[in-house]
């Protein structure tokens, strides 16, 4: 992210409730990269959830992206 400073907007949280169960099947196809992402957690799938959950609090969970900006043309 340090070297995107300045090249990214404002976080903008898309809400995922309606997806969130199809997200998490997806995440389990790759079943041998789930122990490596998520060695820190027995539970992947409550990991995900809390997070999601976590960054938008009671209004349900979202996933949050970054726009990238244009770029200026060189001077």
């Amino acid at each position: 992210m340090t070297e995107l400073a300045g090249s990214l907007g404002p976080a903008e949280l898309v809400p995922i409730a309606a997806t969130l169960d199809r997200r998490l099947d997806a995440i389990a196809a790759y079943a041998t990269q789930v122990p490596v992402v998520f060695r820190f957690s027995e539970d992947f799938r409550g990991s995900v959830r809390a997070f999601a959950n976590r960054l938008n609090g009671a209004q349900g969970p979202v996933e949050r992206f970054w726009p990238v900006l244009p770029l200026s043309p060189p001077p």
